[in-house]
């Protein structure tokens, strides 16, 4: 019971991502990754050949994305893992199921974390953990169609890191999640991840007409995922960003303040003539006017600028 009512919160407390498909060259229309957390994964189908291409892509972006998660690397124990830039740290999956295999991170060198290669069964898996926020990087290969010990293992590692408040699940999972997919595997993956507060960050194709690269997401934090067309392959370039900071806009509201002590002290001065006056009409005249003036010369704006 106690399981049910930490899901049911997990999922409460869940935001969807706003989720959408545009250009490389459009993005920055849609995120902001200044004080943001900006992962792009794509499905590069050998990074020894396609990273050219691939650099392009990210040129187009316009800026900088935190991690990239790189899939179906078809990583060669001859041949060293290209550097992408010198922004970047580099790191890479040791298990191969197949010649396809492996996972590449590129991890910008101002965040603060760790990397691991933990078990998964049927896949090849990275894990980056920052303070409060875990990116899972998955790639599975469809030559394994039954995903039951895929699953199971995935649930597995989960437990790990019950205790972050943002995870992120990204990669080809090769399981299709489109909306009504007929994908057998679909219900049971999804099931499964709500269950540990995990949901799909978008569902919109990403290789002909099938979702397989997932940005599954556990966070209470608002969200972005892009979809993008004009990719280095056949999958699409997807892109999340979590909003660590909410963007502001600065009101500026202004009030009026009087310096009371001021205003008599410049009452003081004056009231010896006003009393000395014979005529009481004038001598009360001259003190409103005194005290409106005295008022006024000691009256000030204040300015406060509230974040909304």
């Amino acid at each position: 019971m106690d399981n049910i009512l930490q899901t049911s919160a997990d999922i409460d407390n869940t935001h969807f991502a706003q989720a959408l498909m545009c250009k490389p060259e459009d993005s920055l229309a849609y995120i902001v990754p200044s004080n943001n957390l900006t992962i792009l994964t794509q499905n590069i189908r050998s990074i020894y050949k396609n990273l050219d291409s691939f650099q392009v892509t990210l040129h187009s972006l316009n800026f900088d994305c935190d991690v990239l998660v790189m899939t179906e690397c078809h990583l060669s124990e001859n041949k060293p893992i290209p550097v992408l830039s010198d922004n970047y740290n580099t790191y890479y999956t040791k298990k191969c199921i197949n010649q396809c295999d492996g996972v590449i991170f590129y991890v910008s060198k101002t965040l603060n974390y760790a990397i691991s290669e933990p078990n998964i069964s049927n896949a090849s898996c990275l894990v980056l953990t920052l303070k409060d926020t875990v990116v899972i990087g998955i790639y599975r290969s469809p030559s394994i169609r039954n995903t039951d010990d895929f699953i199971s293992s995935l649930e597995l590692q989960l437990q790990n890191y019950k205790q972050y408040e943002n995870i992120i699940i990204t990669g080809d999972i090769n399981i299709d999640i489109k909306l009504n997919s007929a994908d057998p595997n679909c219900n049971n993956y999804l099931t499964t991840l709500a269950y540990h507060g995990l949901l799909p960050g978008h569902r919109l194709p990403t290789r002909d007409k099938m979702c397989y690269d997932h940005m599954m997401l556990k966070t209470s934090l608002p969200a972005k995922s892009l979809v993008l067309s004009n990719a280095p392959t056949d999958h699409s370039t997807v892109i999340i960003n979590l909003m660590y900071k909410p963007l502001y806009h600065n009101v500026v509201k202004t009030r009026a303040s009087v310096d009371f002590d001021g205003a008599s002290n410049e009452i003081k001065s004056k009231i010896t003539v006003i009393l000395e006056s014979q005529d009481p009409v004038q001598a009360a005249e001259c003190l409103v006017d005194t005290i409106s003036t005295a008022l006024h010369n000691n009256r000030k704006t204040i300015s406060n600028v509230f974040h909304l």
